[in-house]
């Protein structure tokens, strides 16, 4: 189980930190106003295949 909490909810993090195990991820997210350029494009495309092979 996981959740997400925004970066200044100090209160909320206290809390989820005495009962959770914060990882070291961290989230990305496409703006969905954003245009992809071809040079994007090439890029989201060689994470894919990272992650596609590190699954392997």
């Amino acid at each position: 189980m996981y959740w997400l909490t925004h970066e200044n909810k100090n209160t909320a993090q206290q809390v989820y930190d005495q009962i959770a195990q914060k990882t070291q991820f961290m989230q990305y997210r496409m703006l969905e106003h954003r245009k992809l350029h071809i040079a994007d494009k090439i890029i989201v495309l060689k994470l894919q295949q990272t992650v596609l092979s590190s699954w392997m």
